[in-house]
């Protein structure tokens, strides 16, 4: 299933040196899921989210995910989780414009 939204963000956010900003973004949120319940179950849902300001400045800032999860057999479960985060005026200073991550993890569901 694909989904598409967008719409205004109204953003705060606390430096480390206590300095508080506001602003208003442009957010675009596009997700996308897949289910498939036939013998082995798996599930992929991922999502991209751009946010971009349009009072206080010029910033860009992007989310994204994407993520399986697989029955390997009855209730047993492996997935994996890949996120991206890009923001490219932190009100950090001398922060990272990125951040990312990879998991993997196993789990069992008691039914």
């Amino acid at each position: 299933m694909l989904a598409i939204s967008a719409g205004l963000v109204s953003n705060t956010e606390e430096s480390q040196s206590d300095t508080l900003s506001t602003s208003l973004e442009a957010a675009l949120d596009v997700s996308y899921n897949l289910f498939s319940f036939s013998n082995p179950d798996i599930i992929i849902s991922s999502y991209v989210k751009p946010f971009v300001t349009i009072s206080g400045g010029k910033r860009f800032r992007f989310d994204s995910q994407f993520q399986i999860k697989w029955e390997i057999f009855n209730n047993f479960y492996f997935s994996t989780k890949v996120y991206y985060q890009y923001d490219s005026n932190s009100p950090t200073v001398g922060a990272s414009t990125f951040d990312y991550s990879l998991s993997f993890s196993i789990s069992y569901t008691f039914n």
